[in-house]
Order: structure tokens, then C-alpha cells, then sequence
């Protein structure tokens, strides 16, 4: 037997493995997004969803950073609604917080509301994620940036923020109250820029002009 031909049986076992991998995936994301669509049909008389539900699904999109259909949902919100319920409004100025790429504004809105109990762990989460990105951010731009730049950035005191870098291996001189960044490890090429890396890049230039 060739190997060419010994070959062909493997090859065609692997793509039906991949088909029914990508069409398991596929379902999953209509499943989430049918529940999430038939609760917010069904979940209040009218087809109106409860303002529970619009906070919490406004909120998990600026966690993740999906800022085209937070604004999207905004707009679809009754004006009412928004009127009669201040935790609606406030998260929304978290994000516009985060459209402005506001990074010491992103901080300061999210601690300046009393979160009920249903979105308080999703801007917790949200704050972290920000502090992530600034890392990552600041990593990318900077060579070297004040203690007091970089602590709003992070959102931390000063001193918080220079334990932080440290524990990331960063360097930081008390003397001239310096931050040296670490650069992070380059990541692969791609011929192709993905919507993930048009993002990142959006996101390092406004970084820059801030």
C-alpha cells in the first residue's frame, strides 16, 4: 500500500472530527443566544424585558468589551425605563467611560455607585479586566512612565500600584519614582489582522493620544 493512500482514511477522519467540533460550537452559540433572546421576550408582559434584565446584559457586554452592541441595547431601552431605574444609567456611564477609553474614569464611575447585588460582581470583574488591559497597554507604549501616570491608569494608590509592577516583574526607581515596564512576549504573526488584533491596535493608538 502507498503511504499516500494509507494516509487518506486519517485525513478524512480528522476533517469529520473538525466539522462536528466547529458544528457543536456553532449550536452552542445559537442555544446562548436563543435563551438569552427568549428571556428577554418572555421574561415581562409585552415582550419588555424587566430593567434586571437589561442591566445585566448591558453590563456583561462592557465586560467584554463589546461596546457596538452595549450601545446598540442602550438605544433600544425604553427612555422611561431608564428614567426609573438610576443603576441602568449609571452603568451606561461606565461605558461611556470605556468608549472614551477613559481608564481613571472607568475607576472612579464604577465606585461611585452603590451596585445592587445581581451586576456588583460583574463590574468588579469589569474593573479587573480594565486593570488587565492597562497593563497591557502601558507594557506596549511606554519604556518607562511616572508612579503617579501609571497609578491612574491601574486605578490604585501610588504605593499599590508600585507593589503591583513588581510582582510583574516590572522595575520601579524610588528615587525618580519610575515605572520601567516589561515588554510582553510579541505575539504571533498573522498575515490577516483579525478583528481581535484591529481592536488591540485601536486601542494601543488611542492609548497614545490620551
Amino acid at each position: 500500500m502507498l503511504i499516500g493512500e494509507s494516509c487518506f482514511p486519517l485525513i478524512t477522519l480528522i476533517t469529520i472530527i473538525l466539522i462536528i467540533i466547529v458544528v457543536l460550537v456553532v449550536v452552542v452559540v445559537v442555544v446562548v443566544v436563543v435563551v438569552v433572546v427568549v428571556r428577554i421576550v418572555t421574561i415581562a408582559p409585552g415582550g419588555i424585558a424587566t430593567p434586571q434584565v437589561y442591566s445585566q446584559l448591558l453590563a456583561l457586554y462592557l465586560l467584554h468589551n463589546d461596546m457596538n452592541n452595549a450601545r446598540y441595547l442602550w438605544k433600544r431601552i425604553p427612555q422611561a425605563m431608564k428614567t426609573a431605574n438610576p443603576e441602568l444609567a449609571a452603568i451606561w456611564a461606565v461605558g461611556q467611560r470605556i468608549w472614551q477609553r477613559d481608564f481613571p474614569g472607568i475607576y472612579s464611575t464604577i465606585a461611585a455607585y452603590q451596585w445592587s447585588e445581581t451586576i456588583l460582581p460583574v463590574m468588579e470583574s469589569l474593573r479587573e479586566s480594565t486593570r488587565r488591559r492597562a497593563y497591557g497597554l502601558v507594557a506596549q507604549a511606554y519604556t518607562s512612565i511616572s508612579a503617579e501616570d501609571f497609578a491612574s491608569f491601574v486605578g490604585y494608590s501610588v504605593e499599590e500600584a508600585v507593589k503591583g509592577v513588581v510582582s510583574h516583574g516590572w522595575q520601579a526607581d524610588p528615587n525618580t519614582r519610575m515605572i520601567m515596564p516589561q515588554k510582553p512576549d510579541p505575539p504571533p504573526v498573522s498575515l490577516v489582522p483579525n478583528e481581535q488584533q484591529l481592536a488591540r491596535l485601536t486601542d494601543y493608538v488611542a492609548f497614545l493620544e490620551n
